[in-house]
């Protein structure tokens, strides 16, 4: 099945954000995700806020941001990316990157009181299950620069950051936990039950 996933960020009164696209990016080349291989390392990025969401093996999905601003204009400075997984979920076949919307370019970086979606992804595979099913088997941390536009002054000289995640749970028929949005009736294993089939059905 194939998924794509939003991450919405909304600032609100006077809070100021800020999406960014290293150097290229701009240009219409796409920017990897730092692929973290040390689980300590992705944990020292402290996170502003958490989204949280589930994949199914044998999904093919792409990453998404989606930015909102709720009337104040805002300059998408810069955006960095990290991307950890507890196993190789695509078997190497392709890493994460990211490419800027035609809009996000054409706008020069610029939001103001709309939404726009700023950065998608390559296809990512889940073509393997996890070791042990856990709210974060992925892991994507995007760290947002940015400066208000203030009218009739221009660009602000504060520059904010905004931290924001998201983790992703890792399912499938066998792994124990009923997950009805998949179609689950039961889920008592990979062995199934008396009453309980291999295929998450009741018998």
């Amino acid at each position: 099945m194939r998924f794509i996933l939003s991450i919405l960020i909304v600032f609100v009164s006077i809070a100021m954000t800020n999406f960014s696209f290293a150097g290229d990016s701009k240009a219409g080349k796409s920017v990897e995700a730092k692929s973290v291989q040390n689980r300590g390392e992705i944990d020292t990025i402290k996170c502003d806020a958490y989204n949280d969401a589930k994949l199914r093996v044998g999904d093919n999905c792409t990453f998404d941001i989606t930015f909102t601003s709720n009337g104040p204009k805002y300059k998408i400075s810069d955006v960095n990316y990290w991307f950890w997984e507890d196993i190789d979920y695509n078997k190497g076949e392709n890493s994460l990157k990211f490419l800027a919307t035609k809009e996000f370019i054409d706008s020069n970086g610029v939001v103001e009181n709309g939404t726009m979606k700023l950065m998608v992804s390559n296809d990512y595979d889940i073509r393997i299950p996890p070791e042990k099913r856990s709210k974060e088997n992925i892991i994507v941390k995007y760290e947002i620069l940015f400066n208000e536009i203030i009218p009739n002054k221009g660009l602000s000289q504060e520059q904010h950051r905004l931290v924001q995640c998201a983790r992703y749970t890792i399912t499938r028929c066998g792994d124990g936990v009923v997950d009805k949005q998949y179609g689950e009736e039961c889920d008592d294993g990979v062995n199934g039950s008396a009453t309980c089939s291999k295929n998450c059905k009741r018998k």
